[in-house]
């Protein structure tokens, strides 16, 4: 976290705190998610994996968009 500041909070969601940051060298914007570590949390050698509930029917970008919204 020494290389970037906290620009502002994004939002909270079931497995963290997503938070908008600035690079302090480069600028650049990047968005950043906390996740508590914890049992949703597996962590590797090389990668963080997160555990989430599944839902079937595909992406849920495509089921939101394909939605009857009344």
């Amino acid at each position: 976290m020494e290389k970037y500041e906290l620009v502002k909070d994004l939002g909270a969601g079931n497995f963290g705190v997503a938070r908008l940051l600035r690079h302090k060298e480069t600028r650049e914007l990047v968005a950043m998610k906390d996740i508590e570590r914890g049992l949703k949390v597996v962590l590797t050698p090389t990668h963080l994996a997160i555990v989430m509930e599944y839902t079937a029917g595909g992406e849920l970008f495509e089921r939101i968009c394909s939605a009857d919204l009344q």
